[in-house]
């Protein structure tokens, strides 16, 4: 099959230039995304598990009728989305302040009417 694949893409090159297009863009694309996302890409990773975590928790407390393991796992469930809620609100960026007043100038006497 692979064989095959390779006679058609040398048969085709403008699928082969297409192909190989599409993959540069997405590897500048992933680039992007990682070097500019990584820390909200970070704080949902790592929320997604202490919540899939808690999850599991309270099943195997609720398998094993044990309730020790049923607080802890409704603890997780509901801790991790707290922390995701507040670690996403440190990340996003702050609305710069409005200013009131007359705007900054460099000077005032550039703006006067000529008066000749």
């Amino acid at each position: 099959m692979l064989d095959e694949l390779i006679q058609y893409l040398g048969a085709h090159p403008g699928v082969l230039t297409a192909m190989g297009i599409t993959a540069v863009l997405a590897v500048v694309g992933l680039w992007y995304v990682v070097s500019h996302h990584l820390q909200a890409i970070m704080i949902t990773l790592l929320s997604a598990a202490g919540i899939g975590s808690g999850l599991l928790v309270l099943y195997r407390g609720f398998r094993t009728d044990m309730k020790d393991l049923m607080g802890i796992g409704l603890f997780l469930i509901v801790i991790f989305p707290i922390i995701f809620w507040q670690a996403v609100k440190l990340i996003e960026p702050t609305e710069p302040e409005a200013r009131t007043g007359r705007r900054p100038t460099p000077s005032r006497a550039f703006f006067k009417r000529k008066l000749s």
